[in-house]
């Protein structure tokens, strides 16, 4: 966007003279318009061989230092992408001319130095002893990283990995047999460009090493040389290297991303939560996604417009829209009927009785001993003995269905009559112990109630309790935007000042409070088990958690796709639109493909033709399975499919467009779209809520004010906000789409909070116990072979884990999909387990694999896969007889032995 030109005007002739005297120091009026605006035609220009005049100049434009030299200097004058500059190790040169053009990012800087990490982490890391790696040594592996990258983006925390492998490779293995570590021999600096170049010409041209003569700035001088080549047949490499080896300076050298979509995604994540919002809104307002509505309608296989098919389609229903539920998915009935249909009453409505999880009990056992340990030790002058009652506040994060949800799980629990502070346990009782991180009137006067009882009760047990402690850890400000809220409750001085007050924070990434300032010793956090073990005082576990780590050994699945999936036709589309859109943001680019998508394949469900080409998979069989699922059942229930926008102004149009083809299309009754956020709560259309007090047993006052409340309501709910606040979701959740965060690259952190949304508890009982395979000795194998083959055994079930070597190992994690599949019985009970793994083994002939689905639905149904139990592969293997010799027997001895060497910790 422009800046206007100064426009000149005339003053009044009855001016003061301090007016006049003011308006003598500036300058001249042709002056001021050279400088001052930037209308091109005032800079000094050339003309093009097109016709076009192209400025020499730009309004940004650096002029050089007076000593500088092509040896110590960079100029800057780029047309096209905008390159981002990594920094790697040495001292960067001078830029001049147009320095907007380029982007200096410290991304890969902090990689480069030594840790200063205490011997019991490097033990922890296997790199006690190991000798540091050289700068030579980084560099090559640097290469190598770049070089094996793809087209994907470089991320520190894969770079910081392959540094930490190489320094665990070079580590001794057995320290007790070698106390002296081994000598590594590094990289020579004369070694080091001829071994980069080596390793580059492996990367089929996205690599390219500069070895300068002189200086780094000479590299990078050739670098933007050639990144400004115009030339159409040459292909340009997504990074250059620049590498000078000198014994002045010694090894420097840093890497230039070129790419324009690489470059695109580094620029983007230097930006932060309020200028990336800024960017989003000021492009949504003038307009700028017109320009991919105009894309679509122009490369489309008919060009046809989508707003077209639907305003034609709705015409054609005159009035009458899809039936709800309990019939055929094509069936249509006339709109007032649709009003007027009511579902089934559910026998049981009880809820599901509040219980304590084994790993919750140990963890509070773990909290009570830590504390009784505080209080023992001679830091602190803490006497539990003197304290005749226990208070409490919960501090949640700025979460309406947080708070909602905190609050009736206390009443739930009946901790505040076990505590003596409230005589009946109920919603209201609770509401006076929990408050919400945040500005409102209600939650400074809780806090305030709570500090003056802290004051006034001197032998009393306050605890304070911060759930999601991550969130808003900055500094507390007073000004216009203040920050910080929850270090003004928790660091609070009459808090921390007072020896009755016991401060207890949970977190799922403790390492954001893990800093050097951080008055939490590191003896006194307390990590949650993934399991414990049986104890004399704790039940037996009826259910276990289903986590992260479940999640990501379902990639290893061969026989079933993973929960974890990656759409390669999204991403490819979205590539190609980055490339033809550089000045869009790419989180609009994604959202609007992805939101197009949808409508396809929802116009696709409905019976419009030519339509399911223009979606993928993955979102056509998400949406059919939520579509579909409420006409198996005369309850109306089905699943909901989650949509994870950061974006809550991108969130709002989603919200909007995916309504109108609803409705467009005689939906509206099928299926509920839903909006959400942390401040905002979510609404639902009259004929879905009257279905859910029905499924509750509820009068017409209730509301659903937690995600649990929406169970079997078959939606999708677009969730914004950059971060989740831990809320519960229900077990009808089966979808969980993340191809809108983070642009598609999940990071560890970013994987384990979005994750974390589907993690919850499942039933034991579902779990199928280990089966164990003993190894034969041949005599014994050799029996049981003969022996089976005589006897004629029709079939031997032998689970056993696929081959690990599968594509869906290796790609990313996208898109999250939820099998917490209900029985074919309606209405829908409990959930099936989501990580059975079915019955499978390598054998040589594959047509001896035989597959059984164990469900009673039609054929039609069987081919949904969402819609069935996950299915049982049963294996015909029928042994060798003694007419077919010994080389049989052996291949199927060592088929197995391969295969139980790669059991998963679930046989």
């Amino acid at each position: 966007m422009t800046r206007p030109a100064l426009i000149p005007h005339k003053l009044p002739s009855h001016k003061s003279d301090s007016m006049l005297k003011d308006d003598t120091s500036q300058p001249p009026l042709k002056k001021r318009q050279r400088f001052m605006s930037t209308d091109e035609s005032l800079f000094p220009s050339v003309r093009h061989a097109h016709g076009h005049r192209v400025p020499l100049t730009r309004p940004n434009f650096v002029p050089p230092p007076p000593t500088a030299t092509a040896h110590d200097s960079v100029f800057i004058n780029i047309a096209g992408c905008k390159p981002v500059i990594l920094p790697c190790h040495g001292n960067m040169p001078l830029f001049h001319g147009n320095v907007v053009d380029v982007v200096v990012s410290p991304l890969f800087l902090d990689c480069f130095k030594l840790p200063q990490l205490m011997p019991p982490v490097l033990d922890s890391l296997g790199i006690l002893g190991a000798p540091n790696l050289s700068v030579e040594t980084m560099a090559l592996i640097s290469v190598q990283y770049l070089g094996q990258l793809g087209t994907r983006v470089p991320s520190r925390e894969e770079l910081d990995a392959a540094f930490l492998k190489a320094r665990q490779e070079t580590g001794p293995r057995d320290r007790a047999m070698q106390p002296q570590p081994p000598q590594f021999v590094t990289v020579a600096p004369a070694q080091l460009p001829w071994l980069a170049k080596t390793a580059a010409a492996t990367s089929h041209g996205r690599v390219k090493v500069i070895v300068p003569q002189v200086s780094l700035a000479e590299g990078m001088n050739e670098a933007m040389r050639q990144i400004s080549d115009t030339h159409p047949i040459t292909k340009k490499p997504l990074y250059f290297v620049i590498i000078h080896v000198s014994r002045q300076r010694g090894t420097e050298f840093c890497v230039v991303v070129a790419g324009p979509i690489q470059a695109r995604m580094l620029l983007e994540s230097r930006f932060s939560i309020p200028e990336c919002f800024k960017e989003i809104s000021y492009q949504i307002i003038t307009g700028k996604v017109h320009l991919l509505h105009t894309h679509f309608k122009r490369n489309s296989t008919e060009n046809v417009d989508h707003d077209v098919l639907l305003d034609e389609f709705s015409n054609a229903l005159k009035k009458n829209v899809f039936l709800p539920f309990n019939g055929k998915k094509e069936d249509k009935i006339a709109e007032n009927l649709a009003t007027s249909m009511t579902p089934h009453s559910v026998q049981n409505t009880t809820p599901e009785e509040f219980k304590l999880h084994p790993v919750q009990i140990a963890v509070a056992m773990k909290v009570l001993s830590q504390v009784c340990a505080i209080a023992d030790s001679d830091q602190l002058a803490l006497d539990l003995g003197r304290f005749s009652k226990v208070d409490l506040l919960i501090i949640t994060a700025p979460s309406l269905v947080l708070h909602q949800q905190t609050i009736e799980r206390v009443a739930q629990s009946g901790l505040l009559v076990d505590l003596g502070l409230e005589e009946n346990s109920t919603v209201k009782a609770a509401e006076k112990y929990v408050m919400r991180c945040d500005k409102a009137p209600d939650t400074q006067t809780k806090f305030e109630n709570f500090v003056s009882r802290v004051k006034a009760y001197p032998y009393t047990l306050f605890v304070l309790i911060q759930d999601q402690a991550h969130i808003d850890i900055n500094r507390h400000s007073f000004g216009a935007q203040p920050l910080g809220l929850a270090d003004r409750y928790i660091n609070c001085q009459e808090v921390l000042k007072s020896a009755n007050v016991l401060t207890l924070q949970v977190t799922p990434t403790p390492y954001v409070l893990q800093t050097k300032k951080s008055r939490l010793p590191p003896q006194n956090e307390i990590y949650m088990p993934t399991c414990v073990n049986q104890m004399t005082n704790v039940p037996p576990p009826e259910k276990v958690y289903f986590g992260l780590q479940d999640y990501i050994k379902t990639t290893e699945w061969t026989g079933r796709l993973p929960l974890l999936r990656y759409d390669p036709a999204f991403e490819q589309a979205a590539d190609t639109l980055l490339e033809a859109y550089p000045r869009l943001y790419s989180l609009i680019i994604r959202t609007y493909l992805l939101i197009r998508q949808y409508t396809s394949a929802l116009m696709s469900l409905s019976g419009i033709k030519g339509t399911k080409q223009e979606t993928t998979t993955e979102a056509y069989n998400m949406l059919a399975d939520m579509v579909n699922l409420p006409m198996k059942n005369s309850y109306g229930k089905g699943c909901m499919v989650l949509l994870r926008i950061p974006s809550i102004q991108l969130a709002l149009l989603a919200h909007e467009r995916l309504r109108s083809v609803r409705d467009k299309l005689g939906l509206q009754y099928r299926f509920d779209v839903l909006l959400s956020s942390m401040t905002t709560e979510f609404s639902l259309d009259d004929h879905f809520l009257s279905r859910l007090q029905s499924w509750h047993g509820r009068d017409k006052t209730w509301q659903p004010k937690t995600y649990e409340d929406l169970a079997d309501l078959p939606c999708i709910m677009i969730l914004s906000g950059q971060h989740t606040a831990g809320e519960t979701w229900p077990k009808s959740l089966r979808y969980c789409d993340l191809r809108l965060v983070n642009c598609g690259v999940l990071d560890r952190t970013t994987v384990e909070q979005e994750i974390g949304l589907v993690c919850q508890y499942i039933d034991i009982e579902n779990i199928h116990k280990a089966v164990t395979v003993c190894e034969l000795s041949e005599e014994e194998d050799s029996d049981t072979d003969d022996t089976e083959g005589e006897e004629g055994e029709p079939e031997a079930s032998i689970p056993t884990v696929p081959d690990m070597s599968s594509k869906t190992q290796s790609t990313p994690m996208s898109t999250l999909e939820m099998h917490l599949k209900a029985p074919v019985d309606i209405p829908l009970r409990d959930p099936e387990p989501s990580h059975r793994i079915p019955a499978m083994s390598s054998v040589t002939d594959p047509s001896q694999v035989k597959v059984e689905d164990q469900t009673s639905e039609s054929s039609e149904d069987k081919n949904t896969f969402a819609d069935s139990p996950p299915p049982v592969l049963r294996i015909d293997w029928k042994l060798g007889t003694d007419e077919d010799g010994d080389e049989e027997r052996s291949e199927e001895r060592r088929v197995g032995k391969e295969c139980r060497s790669r059991w998963s910790p679930y046989h």
